[in-house]
């Protein structure tokens, strides 16, 4: 809020005529030519009042109610008033709690990717997808490209979206990090010897077994899967490194079983994976 506060006449005055112009593409499109809103300064008031009623009539507003509307713009503080005090409606009724929230999060962003942000790029594209992990529209990259000035606002519920204003050669684009899928992807490489243990027939064969069975000695293992001792040996030592089995010796006997705690982590990651 303390930005729009902040706003002079002259700022006001530029955003309502960008807020004209933005909301003219209808006009362009659909509605009769007029000359005079076209080709005139909107920073005339009765030119700014000609395009005001356009895009109202390009919201199907009555023509007879366009007029009284269309006056309001002459008063740029009231517009400002208006503007603020809706903000603030917004701010109130969810967007303060959610902000608190996600504040930590954007910072934490911030603050783990700052190298990024102050890097030196060819292209406005290579910053864009280098920051964000997201390419702009074909259709908006011309205008992208042209800005000399690139501003990244890191928001939240964005998704996958890319949205961008631009303000002659600043652009400003809003993006959610994707700190969520960065962290999932760490959480995976916690797990990555749980993977290369799993990863082979013979060792979900042992497992598969294990499960069966509270516990068991490689001697019994040999015997129900038919396999070298040498090999059980060698695969048993993999689970175990993987710590995807305990062992329990007594006396000189070693007892295998799984380490149900893990594989229940491994296989949460492996559902966190699948939603990202």
């Amino acid at each position: 809020m303390d930005w729009w506060e902040q706003l002079d006449e002259s700022a006001m005055l530029e955003l309502i005529i960008y807020g004209i112009r933005e909301t003219m593409d209808y006009y362009y499109k659909y509605l009769p030519c007029m000359p005079a809103v076209e080709e005139a300064s909107l920073k005339d008031p009765d030119n700014r009042k000609r395009a005001v009623k356009a895009v109202l009539l390009s919201w199907s507003v009555p023509a007879e109610e366009t007029g009284n509307i269309a006056q309001t713009y002459d008063d740029v503080f009231f517009i400002k008033r208006r503007i603020i005090s809706l903000l603030n409606s917004f701010w109130e009724a969810g967007l303060k709690k959610q902000w608190r929230g996600m504040r930590e999060n954007l910072s934490g962003w911030i603050r783990q990717h700052k190298s990024l942000l102050t890097k030196a790029y060819c292209t406005n594209r290579e910053a864009i997808f280098e920051i964000t992990g997201l390419y702009p529209d074909t259709s908006e990259l011309e205008k992208i490209n042209r800005a000399e000035f690139l501003t990244f606002i890191p928001a939240a519920n964005m998704e996958r979206l890319l949205s961008f204003t631009q303000f002659d050669q600043h652009v400003y684009l809003m993006f959610a990090p994707q700190a969520e899928a960065e962290e999932k992807k760490e959480k995976l490489a916690d797990h990555n010897a749980a993977f290369e243990g799993l990863g082979d027939v013979t060792r979900l064969q042992i497992l598969d077994l294990l499960a069966e069975n509270k516990e068991m000695f490689a001697q019994q293992i040999v015997q129900q899967l038919n396999l070298k001792q040498s090999t059980v040996s060698r695969h048993l030592n993999q689970l175990h490194q993987s710590n995807l089995v305990m062992i329990h010796q007594v006396g000189n006997t070693k007892y295998f079983s799984v380490n149900r705690e893990e594989i229940n982590k491994v296989a949460a990651s492996l559902s966190l994976f699948l939603k990202m």
